[in-house]
Formats: C-alpha cells, structure tokens, sequence
C-alpha cells in the first residue's frame, strides 16, 4: 500500500502521552543499527495508542509498519513512526 495515502495519526494521538513516550525513548541509545522511535496505531476498536521501540538507522518520521492485531495474517501499514531519536527538529514542531 501506499503510504502516502494514510492520513497521519499525530493529529489523533493525546499529546501528552505523546511527549512521555518521546521522554521514555530519549532515555534510551542506539545500537546495533537501531534507535528507539515513538509510533502510533488504531486498534481494530479504533483506540489510538502509543508506544516506545525501535527501528531501523536511517527511518524518517512518517514511516509506516506493520502492526500484528492478532487476527489473521493480513499485512498492514497501521503503525505509523512519529518520532525518531536524531530528528530534533521533527519534535519542536509537534509541540509547537
């Protein structure tokens, strides 16, 4: 699928959930061709979460991934990368 054509989820998260997942990431270093990342998904209710991982060097804001909902194997885009660790820049407009 195309990403482009999801619409993002940064408009639907709780901002201030948001910014304790970024302060839980920042926490945290690269390595091994990681850095930790904050996404975002719908649940199949259609709850928007947060959450703390990582993803590969070099993912930009915007990525789309798969999201294992539990009920088939149908892939899927819904998870969506909102913040990266080395894009600073990214975060001051979020909260601006």
């Amino acid at each position: 699928m195309d990403n482009s054509l999801k619409t993002s989820l940064l408009a639907l998260v709780d901002k201030s959930k948001l910014q304790k997942k970024i302060a839980e990431a920042n926490e945290h270093e690269e390595f091994g061709g990681m850095v930790p990342s904050v996404f975002a998904y719908k649940t199949l209710e259609g709850e928007v979460r947060v959450g703390f991982n990582y993803q590969p060097m070099g993912t930009k804001v915007g990525y789309r991934f798969h999201i294992d909902h539990g009920v088939g194997i149908h892939r899927n885009t819904d998870g969506e990368v909102l913040w990266v660790k080395e894009n600073i820049t990214i975060t001051k407009e979020i909260f601006a």
